[in-house]
């Protein structure tokens, strides 16, 4: 399992590695703890119940390193060209990050050209796009590149003779330790290569290559390959040269191997991309305490979030740029600003205002101490579909806290699993959060047919409902039925039943919002079409309607059921002339109150209020009283009873 990756190698075992530590484990969670809220375990967003990750405040950079060798020009068994499925992979990353992170940092450089950059520090690369925030004009230059297809007087062909790896690596380590990109938070190399072998017969170079790789990994600069094969036979062989220079990033802690998988198609391409395009962060480091004397290093994080489109942002009205609030806080009596120092908070008591400090307060909002309690287990049917009220988490093991965590946590994650337990636990995320019983629901790694990782071994931590959350419905009587019934309903639904996968149906809502940003960042008159695949697929139903029909003659009475649904709940079987008897209630109920019908003057002020809004209005204009078509009702109702005189 790749949760060993990052076990300890001194041969200690996970247990003892953790217990070793107990003496400073209380200095040292304090010390995580007291970290900035992001790296503590999140911020609460727009909905109470979910936590979005801040990235300790930090950028995320890519510079996507394109190779521009003869081969890369040349078509592939598929028709596709590997240089453009490339650029056409940065494209699609650039309008991403517009769209999620726009303050992280995108670039894109060539290496293998003939021409080389205006600074001329390298021989062979070409420094296309710097490591600067994404925006339109980096997408149309793109664009411009793909459509024009004019490498040949941009770039000057490729590179004449062998083209030395290491100095394209080199330039990578150059643009990462620049100024504006020297604190990014993750430094990420994006490498397109079909060249499995570089510098195959130059020893030399393949010493300095492998050399710069390790120079690039040591100072925190990953490396990520998406590898192409070659026209004809040839399969790219990672083996030769890549896993040489390429290191598995330790602080993501996503329990990931170095899996280097063959793309033979561009949609297989920026499928990896996209997997690669964000970096997978901890919500938080929190203590897995088990028993009073061992502790367990956990990261938690968050699997599924919700899509949302991005807040809104205040603009100056004079210069159109972004604006800051401030807040300040101003004696009353002076009017002088205040400092934090100057601030007391105070309770009344007795007549006398009692002053607690910062540390005061911190402590009573304080119920308990940061962390997993591990309470005991139970069997895995005990936990019910009813129990998850709220998104879950994830927690994986994390060695840079305690020692040995890997191993522990493993050793227990493959006895649960193979007893069929789950565990039952007090999670308490934050200083100033109050504890909550969690489910820890065990999930054993999976990978597809290329070794990619699918699922990643560790725990879901599902939030459990308290006593007055679950409750007891009243349910209206349900139609009675026969075996003939079920059997009809099981035929239709035998039929009509899809492969449901969340991530097939994107929101068409927030697609269109993103289509026409889209158009108004590139200049373009034509907005993309956005497909709605959440509309049922009517063609596909309508293979299967004798099966709807029976059902309906079962149910319904007739071929078709009941246009009004409210009007068949609690309902008992239909007779067949029951359906439009349905039909003329359900209208009737629908039918426009007549204001007129009314006696108004008969009516108290209480049941004035209680008319609608489309009657008041209906009132007022057979009375000929002007008002407001946007008025609201408060307003509507006080004209009413002047003109009532009530």
């Amino acid at each position: 399992s790749s949760m060993d990756s990052n076990s300890s190698s001194d041969g200690s075992s996970g247990v003892g590695g953790s217990s070793s530590l107990m003496s400073e484990g209380t200095s040292m969670w304090d010390e995580l703890l007291e970290m900035d809220e992001s790296s503590a375990y999140g911020e609460v967003a727009e909905d109470p119940e979910q936590e979005v990750v801040k990235a300790h405040g930090q950028k995320d950079s890519i510079m996507f390193l394109v190779d521009c060798s003869p081969v890369m020009f040349v078509e592939n068994a598929s028709g596709e060209v590997p240089f453009d499925n490339a650029i056409k992979c940065a494209i699609a990353t650039l309008t991403d990050k517009i769209i999620s992170n726009e303050n992280d940092l995108v670039g894109v450089c060539l290496y293998g050209t003939r021409n080389k950059h205006e600074d001329g520090s390298f021989e062979g690369v070409y420094l296309l796009q710097g490591l600067e925030p994404p925006d339109a004009q980096k997408i149309l230059q793109l664009e411009a590149l793909l459509s024009t297809r004019d490498f040949e007087s941009s770039f000057g062909g490729s590179f004449e003779g062998e083209f030395p790896f290491a100095e394209a690596l080199w330039a990578m380590s150059s643009i990462f330790t620049g100024h504006a990109v020297a604190k990014a938070g993750t430094k990420r190399v994006f490498l397109f290569t079909n060249e499995d072998n570089p510098n195959a017969e130059q020893e030399g170079m393949r010493e300095r290559s492998i050399t710069r790789g390790r120079d690039l990994a040591q100072v925190h600069i990953s490396i990520e390959l998406f590898c192409m094969n070659k026209p004809g036979d040839h399969q790219f062989d990672p083996s030769l040269f890549y896993e040489q220079i390429i290191a598995v990033d330790e602080d993501e802690d996503s329990g990931e191997r170095l899996v280097l998988g063959v793309a033979a198609k561009f949609e297989e391409l920026q499928a990896r991309v996209r997997r690669k395009e964000f970096k997978k962060r901890a919500l938080g480091r929190i203590p897995l305490r088990i028993g009073t004397e061992l502790e367990v290093g956990l990261r938690i994080y968050n699997l599924q979030q919700r899509a949302s489109k991005g807040s809104y942002v205040l603009l100056d009205n004079q210069h159109n740029q972004p604006v800051r609030s401030s807040t300040r806080w101003l004696c009353e009596r002076t009017g002088t600003v205040l400092a934090p120092s100057q601030i007391a908070r105070t309770y009344p008591l007795g007549g006398v205002d009692l002053e607690f400090t910062t540390e005061e307060m911190a402590s009573i909002k304080a119920i308990d101490q940061p962390g997993l309690q591990l309470m005991g287990f139970k069997p895995r049917a005990a936990l019910k579909p009813y129990h998850n009220v709220r998104h879950a988490s994830f927690v994986y093991p994390d060695d840079t806290t305690v020692l040995g965590s890997s191993q522990a946590f493993g050793a227990l994650l493959e006895k649960m699993l193979e007893l069929d337990q789950i565990g039952v636990g007090r999670l308490t995320p934050r200083r100033n959060q109050a504890p909550r019983m969690v489910a820890l629901l065990p999930q054993r790694e999976t990978a597809d047919d290329d070794g990619t990782q699918l699922f990643p071994p560790g725990w879901h931590v599902i939030y459990l409902p308290f006593a007055d959350d679950i409750r007891t419905l009243e349910l209206p009587p349900s139609v009675p039925f026969d075996a003939e019934d079920v059997k009809t309903a099981k035929a239709m639904i035998k039929k009509l039943r899809i492969r449901f996968d969340s991530s097939r149906f994107e929101d068409p809502a927030l697609q269109r919002h993103y289509a026409n940003l889209q158009a108004l960042a590139l200049d373009r008159d034509d907005v993309e079409e956005v497909p709605d695949h959440t509309l049922p697929d009517l063609d596909g139903m309508a293979k299967y309607a004798e099966l709807m029909q029976a059902f309906n003659r079962r149910v319904f009475g007739s071929d078709e059921p009941p246009q009004s649904a409210a009007a068949t709940v609690g309902s008992k079987r239909r007779t067949p002339g029951a359906s439009s008897t349905l039909a003329t209630g359900a209208a009737s109920k629908r039918t426009k109150v007549d204001a007129g019908d009314i006696d108004w003057e008969k009516m108290s002020a209480a049941q004035v209020q209680k008319q609608t809004i489309p009657v008041l209005k209906e009132f007022l204009r057979s009375r000929k009283i002007r008002f407001d078509s946007g008025a609201r009702k408060a307003a509507l109702v006080e004209l009413a009873l002047q003109t009532l005189n009530l």
